[in-house]
C-alpha cells in the first residue's frame, strides 16, 4: 500500500434523495489510474473510455463537485487532475492548479458551494486551497501556523464551509481551521487523538470521524466551533486499522472501511455516538477497504479494494443487503478511492 492517506460523505453536496447515476475510482498500481462507470439502482453499468491525458502514475482520493459535472483526484504526475464528467464519460481535462507542490496529494475535496477546492500533500504547506469555476482559479494563502509535518492523509471541508480539518502522520495529527473566504484561525487540537489515514464531518456538521493506525482505530468527536470531548468507542470496535469512515447522507449509519478480510467494511447506527453495530456484508472480497462511498440517496453503498475484484457494492436497507454483480470490465490491481455523483 503507498504511504498515502483516506472525505467527507460520499456525495455530498449532491442534492439529497436524488439516485446517483456514476461511479468513480481510482487505482494506486497499474493504469488507467482513474475508472469511471454509469451506475443506476441495479447496480454497475457500462465503464466509460479512458479519459485523454489520462495520470501515468499513482492516483489516491477523489472527489465530485455538488453539481455533480466535475470529477477531481490526487496522486502523482501530476498532484491534481480534474475533468469534467457526464452522461457521456470524461470531458477534457481541466488545466492544471497554479502554485500547486511537486508532491504526492492525499485527498480532495469541494466545498458545499464548489467554489473552492481543497487538497492534503505530503510536502509543505501539507493543506493547499484554490478557487473553482469550471477550472482552477487562484490559490489561497496557505493556513498559519503549518501544521502537519508528516504530510496530510485525509482533509475534509466542514457542511457550511466555515471549516476544514486535516489528519496526518506528523505533529498534531489531528488539526482543523476556520475558513472564511481562506484559512482563518486554528482551533485547539482536540484532547483525545492520533495518527491516521481519513477524517469526515457528519452531514450536519456537528460531529467529526477520523481513522487510526492504532486502537481504536476510529475517534469521534462532536464538534460546534471546536472539537469537544471525545465520543466513547463502539461497543464493537474495529480490530485494525481504520481508513476512512464516511456517515451516510441521513447521518444515521457511519461506515468504516478498514484493513482485514471479511470485516473489512463495518457500519454502526448513529445518534450522538455509536450505537449498535450492523452485521458484516457477505462477500466481501479478501483484501484491504482503502475506501467506502455511499449514494447520494443513501440506498447504496460501495467500498474501493486492495484485492479480489477491486470493488464492491450492496443495497443498504436498514443494514447490508443485497450484493451487486461486479462490473463487467473490473478496475486494475487495488484500488484507492471510491465516489458515486
Amino acid at each position: 500500500m503507498p504511504n498515502i492517506g483516506f472525505w467527507a460523505i460520499a456525495g455530498a453536496g449532491g442534492a439529497a434523495n436524488v439516485p446517483s447515476t456514476l461511479l468513480a475510482l481510482t487505482n494506486y498500481t497499474s493504469s488507467p489510474f482513474i475508472n469511471l462507470y454509469n451506475w443506476s439502482a441495479s447496480g454497475f453499468g457500462s465503464k466509460f473510455s479512458n479519459p485523454s491525458g489520462a495520470p501515468s502514475d499513482s492516483q489516491a482520493r477523489l472527489a465530485i463537485n455538488p453539481a455533480k459535472n466535475t470529477l477531481i483526484f490526487g496522486g502523482y504526475n501530476p498532484g491534481l487532475n480534474a475533468y469534467p464528467i457526464s452522461a457521456s464519460g470524461f470531458g477534457t481535462k481541466y488545466s492544471n492548479p497554479p502554485g500547486a507542490v511537486a508532491n504526492y496529494h492525499n485527498d480532495v475535496k469541494f466545498n458545499d458551494a464548489g467554489t473552492v477546492v481543497l487538497a492534503g500533500h505530503n510536502s509543505s504547506p501539507y493543506m493547499s486551497a484554490w478557487s473553482w469555476s469550471s477550472g482552477f482559479g487562484s490559490k489561497y494563502s496557505d493556513a498559519s501556523p503549518i501544521i502537519g509535518n508528516s504530510g496530510y492523509n485525509g482533509i475534509a471541508f466542514r457542511p457550511g464551509g466555515d471549516a476544514v480539518a486535516g489528519l496526518g502522520s506528523g505533529t498534531s495529527y489531528l488539526s482543523a481551521y476556520a475558513w472564511s473566504s481562506g484559512f482563518s484561525t486554528k482551533y485547539a487540537d482536540p484532547a483525545t487523538y492520533a495518527n491516521g489515514y481519513g477524517v469526515a464531518w457528519n452531514p450536519t456538521g456537528t460531529a467529526l470521524a477520523s481513522t487510526s493506525s492504532s486502537s481504536p482505530y476510529i475517534y469521534t468527536y462532536p464538534w460546534s466551533a471546536g472539537f469537544g470531548t471525545k465520543y466513547s468507542d463502539p461497543v464493537s470496535p474495529p480490530d485494525a486499522i481504520g481508513y476512512q469512515a464516511r456517515w451516510n447522507p441521513a447521518g444515521t449509519v457511519l461506515a468504516l472501511a478498514k484493513q482485514g478480510g471479511a470485516s473489512s467494511l463495518m457500519a454502526w447506527a448513529w445518534s450522538s455516538g455509536f450505537g449498535t453495530k450492523y452485521s458484516n456484508p457477505v462477500s466481501v472480497s479478501l483484501g484491504d477497504a482503502n475506501d467506502v462511498a455511499w449514494s447520494s440517496d443513501g440506498n447504496q453503498i460501495a467500498t474501493a479494494l486492495a484485492g479480489g475484484s477491486n470493488v464492491q457494492a450492496w443495497a443498504w436497507s436498514s443494514g447490508f443487503s443485497t450484493k451487486f454483480s461486479d462490473p463487467s470490465s473490473l478496475p486494475n490491481n487495488g484500488t484507492w478511492g471510491v465516489q458515486f455523483n
